[in-house]
């Protein structure tokens, strides 16, 4: 009887537990990506999937980003709650459907003393591979990305549609729309409530519907008026300097107002006459919230 060579299970027990890479040696990103992938690419060479976001979150976030040092930032940006869904579209392109405001912030953000330009790199997870299926044929794409909600095409003013070919080209050039940051700001004081908020979900079921932060700025834009300069000249360019003064003051001013007009059953009834489920958009039953109080360039922190 012929004894089989022992094989060392040493060199084998390293190969398995290679299998999950460290995050430094994740994949670049490429246009044949499969579904379910991860790879990483470059903040500039992401693609926005919405008009607009708020931007002075969008400075809170770029103010916490750029004092990370470069193992910081890149520690940071590997979790997986800053991962960016995205889809590939017309020219192998990357579009992500998620977390605009965190990549606004890393795009805009000056290098921190250790960085280099490298170091501006996004995790991503492929959800879908439409370059793969469509090649360049930008009317068939668009069509998917509307039927399969990876899409928000109202302006900053929430007006819509808006012709897909108008998005910005980057995620730095996205509009400005207050209310968003007003609408995060009460979500994240549980005003209404995100299944992926933990500490609000005491208050009543967390919703999971696709845009609700937008669904939620559009009742403030219609509840909560902000203080607009001249209504003919502003009419177009409404958040425009000399139309919307003291952002950041006009919006804390607006804060509370806004967090009762959530709370309250007119919210639920809003919701529900736009043909919208109150509970699917986080609707807090229950009145009671967490509150946030505010710096002087409108960084919030919960109580």
């Amino acid at each position: 009887m012929s004894l089989r060579p022992l094989i060392p299970l040493f060199p084998i027990l390293l190969l398995l537990a290679g299998c999950n890479e460290p995050s430094d040696s994740i994949a670049e990103c490429k246009p044949d990506a499969a579904p379910g992938s991860e790879c990483t690419l470059h903040v500039d060479d992401l693609r926005p999937t919405q008009f607009a976001v708020g931007r002075v979150a969008v400075e809170c976030k770029k103010r916490e980003i750029e004092a990370k040092s470069n193992d910081e930032l890149k520690k940071w940006l590997a979790k997986d709650k800053r991962r960016v869904p995205a889809v590939v579209g017309p020219g192998g392109r990357f579009y992500i459907t998620d977390r605009h405001h965190t990549a606004a912030a890393l795009y805009l953000s000056d290098p921190f003393k250790d960085w280099d330009d490298d170091d501006k790199r996004m995790h991503v997870s492929v959800t879908e591979n439409r370059f793969l299926r469509t090649n360049n044929d930008q009317a068939a794409f668009w069509d998917w990305m509307l039927a399969n909600n990876a899409a928000w095409l109202h302006d900053n003013k929430g007006l819509q549609p808006m012709n897909p070919a108008l998005l910005p080209k980057n995620l730095g050039e996205m509009l400005n729309d207050p209310y968003r940051t007003l609408s995060r700001w009460v979500r994240e004081s549980c005003g209404y409530l995100k299944s992926t908020e933990q500490r609000c979900l005491s208050f009543g079921e967390g919703g999971n519907s696709d845009f609700m932060e937008f669904h939620w700025a559009g009742y403030f834009r219609e509840k909560t008026p902000l203080p607009l300069g001249d209504a003919r000249a502003c009419a177009h360019l409404p958040y425009a300097e000399g139309c919307l003064n003291n952002e950041v003051s006009a919006l804390i001013e607006l804060y509370p107002v806004a967090m009762e007009a959530a709370l309250s059953l007119n919210a639920k009834h809003y919701l529900e006459y736009v043909g919208l489920h109150p509970v699917k958009l986080g609707f807090n039953p229950t009145g009671k919230s967490l509150w946030a109080s505010f710096d002087a360039r409108g960084c919030e922190t919960v109580d």
